[in-house]
């Protein structure tokens, strides 16, 4: 709920590995985070995927960036409850942001294909996208900055794509 996530400040991070990131687009995340942990943010990295293509590299390399480890967790086989008592997102795995709107919470997204601008234009939500070979840590704090000053009119644009999303689907089934 909102009035829990206000005086809870934890941050789920979701990225996804591949080949070609960056070690710039690492070290943007790494700045942007320890920013949050300055903040009195506390970060838990959560792998969506396993196996072969693993996020679990990824998010250890982040994890070593950190200036403060301590403030960071790793969920390696993450389940729905995780998101609770989350107050923000940063995710580029499709479910992570699908999980922070069902759950109402603001998040960025972080664009690496196709099927997640499509979804967010679909939700109305393409503001709170990052386009991956543009990934600024001045720019996701300016991003972040503005969730947590409209946090009440985002909240309630997610309620609102919610109940939208759930009336299509009940007619669908019809």
């Amino acid at each position: 709920t909102q009035a829990s996530q206000s005086h809870n400040k934890e941050a789920i991070v979701a990225l996804r590995e591949m080949r070609s990131l960056s070690i710039r687009f690492k070290k943007q995340i790494a700045d942007f985070l320890n920013w949050l942990i300055e903040s009195g943010w506390k970060i838990k990295f959560t792998d969506f995927q396993q196996g072969s293509e693993s996020d679990e590299a990824l998010h250890e390399d982040l994890i070593s960036m950190l200036s403060r480890k301590s403030q960071a967790t790793h969920i390696k086989n993450p389940e729905p409850a995780e998101f609770k008592n989350a107050a923000f997102v940063l995710g580029m795995r499709l479910h992570s942001i699908i999980s922070a709107i069902k759950n109402e919470i603001p998040f960025l997204a972080i664009n690496y294909a196709e099927k997640v601008e499509a979804f967010l234009k679909y939700a109305g939500l393409s503001q709170y996208l990052l386009t991956i070979s543009q990934l600024d840590c001045k720019d996701m704090i300016e991003k972040f900055r503005d969730i947590q000053k409209n946090q009440a009119k985002i909240t309630q644009q997610l309620k609102q794509f919610n109940q939208s999303a759930l009336e299509e689907h009940q007619k669908l089934e019809k």
